[in-house]
C-alpha cells in the first residue's frame, strides 16, 4: 500500500469560467449565511457540515475535527457525504497512533496536506457517490497565518475535479471562513463568562455590542472575500472569452454582474435576507429609462431568506434580459408587470411576471439556458412550482412557493 502526502501552502491558479464556478459561489454564500447564525462552536461545525452537503460541484465528502485542549486527540464534530463512524469519519483520531488522516501533522505545521490514493488506503471504501473519490485535502482551521488551528477540515475531491487547479483555493476559502466563525464565537463565549461576574444588566448591553462588532467584522471580511471572488471570476471571463462569440460573452458577464448586484443587496441587510420588492427592483434597474415608466411592481411586504433572494434575483434578471431581446422591453410601448400576493393562510406566495405591449410572441422550440434556469433551477431553489406561458400578447411567468 502506498500513501502519497503532498504539502501545499498557497497556490495561485486561474481556471476558465464554468458552471462549477457559480456552484462554488453559491456554496460560499450558503456557508456564510449559516455561519452568521452560529453562536457556539458546535453550531459552527454543524452549520459548516450542513452547507457542504451540496459540495459546489466539487466535494464528495467533508469531515470536520476539533482539536482537544491537550492536543492529544481530534474529535469528530461534523460530517457530510458519509455517515458518522464511516471509515472516512472515525469519531476520534489520536495524535499518538498512526492514522491515514495526518491530522497531527496538519495541526503542527499549519499546512494543507493531500492524501491519495484513497482506493489503496481504504481498500473497502464505499459510499453514496456516482464516482468514488480518490483524493482528499486536509486543511487547518485557522483564521490567520500566525494563529493556532482550531481543528482540521477533510474534503474529499469529486473525481471530476481532480485536475481543477482552482479546487485547492476553493477549499482553503471554506476553511478560512469556518475558522473566522470559530474565532468570533470564542470571543463571544469569553464575553459571556465575563458578564456572569459583574453587573449583569450593564455588562449584557456591552456584551451584545461586542458580539455585534465581532459579527460585523466577520461579515465585512466575508463580504470582502466574496466580492473579490466575483471580481476574479469576472476578470477571468473577460480574458478567457475575449475571442468568443460577443453576445454569448456579454450574456455571461451580465449574469455575473446580476449576481454581484443581488449580493450587494443582501450585504445591506447584513445577510439576514432582503425584501421581495428590493430584489425585483434591483434586477430591473439596468432596464430603466429616464422619463418612461416601463415597469409596474406591486405586492405586499415579503421578507426573503438569502438563498431565495439570490435565486429570485437571477430569475428576474433572466426574464428582464429575455424581454429586452425578444419581448416587451424590445418595443417602445412594451411594459412589464410584476405582481404578487400572499394567500389567506399566510403560508404560500403567488407571483406573476407579465409582459404587455410588445411584439407578437410564440413559444420557442428548444429552451435556452435562461428559461431552463427559471423552470428547473428556480423551482428547486424556492421549493415551489414555476410555469412559463407564451400567449400572443406577451410572455407570462408565474410561480408559487411556500413561506417559512
Amino acid at each position: 500500500m502506498q500513501m502519497a502526502f503532498r504539502d501545499t501552502d498557497h497556490r495561485s491558479a486561474v481556471a476558465a469560467p464554468e458552471a462549477g464556478d457559480l456552484q462554488r459561489l453559491r456554496l460560499l454564500y450558503g456557508l456564510m449565511a449559516r455561519l452568521q447564525q452560529a453562536c457556539t462552536r458546535d453550531e459552527v461545525y454543524a452549520a459548516a457540515a450542513a452547507s457542504l452537503i451540496d459540495g459546489g460541484g466539487a466535494i464528495a465528502f467533508a469531515v470536520l475535527y476539533a482539536i482537544s485542549e491537550d492536543g492529544a486527540r481530534a474529535l469528530l464534530t461534523g460530517v457530510s457525504g458519509v455517515p458518522r463512524g464511516h471509515v472516512l469519519a472515525p469519531q476520534m483520531i489520536s495524535a499518538e497512533a498512526p492514522h491515514p488522516w495526518p491530522v497531527a501533522d496538519v495541526v503542527r505545521s499549519g499546512v494543507l496536506r493531500t492524501v491519495r490514493p484513497l482506493s489503496d488506503i481504504f481498500p473497502d471504501l464505499s459510499g453514496p457517490w456516482r464516482q468514488q473519490p480518490d483524493e482528499a485535502l486536509l486543511l487547518p482551521l485557522r483564521a490567520t497565518a500566525g494563529s493556532a488551528p482550531r481543528g482540521v477540515l477533510v474534503l474529499g475531491a469529486d473525481p471530476r475535479r481532480l485536475h481543477d487547479a482552482a479546487f485547492e483555493n476553493f477549499a482553503q476559502e471554506i476553511a478560512r471562513r469556518i475558522a473566522f466563525s470559530l474565532l468570533a464565537v470564542e470571543a463571544m463565549e469569553v464575553e459571556r463568562e465575563r458578564a456572569k461576574s459583574a453587573d449583569m444588566l450593564t455588562l449584557e448591553v456591552e456584551h451584545r455590542r461586542r458580539i455585534e462588532r465581532q459579527q460585523n467584522l466577520l461579515l465585512d471580511e466575508l463580504n470582502h472575500r466574496v466580492k473579490n471572488t466575483l471580481a476574479t471570476v469576472q476578470a477571468i471571463a473577460i480574458q478567457t472569452l475575449k475571442g468568443a462569440d460577443i453576445p454569448a460573452r456579454d450574456t455571461f458577464i451580465a449574469r455575473l454582474f446580476a449576481l454581484s448586484s443581488q449580493h450587494d443587496l443582501l450585504t445591506l441587510g447584513n445577510w439576514e435576507g432582503a425584501s421581495l420588492e428590493g430584489v425585483v427592483r434591483r434586477a430591473l434597474r439596468p432596464y430603466r429609462e429616464e422619463g418612461r415608466e416601463r415597469f409596474t411592481v406591486e405586492g405586499v411586504a415579503v421578507h426573503l431568506a438569502p438563498k431565495r433572494a439570490l435565486a429570485l434575483g437571477m430569475a428576474f434578471h433572466e426574464l428582464a434580459t429575455n424581454a429586452a431581446r425578444h419581448g416587451a422591453l424590445s418595443h417602445p410601448s412594451g411594459q412589464v408587470r410584476v405582481r404578487w400576493r400572499v394567500e389567506e393562510d399566510g403560508k404560500s406566495l403567488r407571483l406573476a411576471w407579465q409582459e404587455v405591449g410588445g411584439p407578437h410572441v410564440a413559444a420557442p422550440g428548444p429552451r435556452g439556458f435562461g428559461l431552463r434556469l427559471i423552470e428547473q433551477g428556480l423551482a428547486r431553489e424556492i421549493s415551489g412550482a414555476v410555469a412559463i406561458e407564451f400567449p400572443p400578447e406577451g410572455l407570462v411567468c408565474s410561480w408559487e412557493m411556500t413561506l417559512p
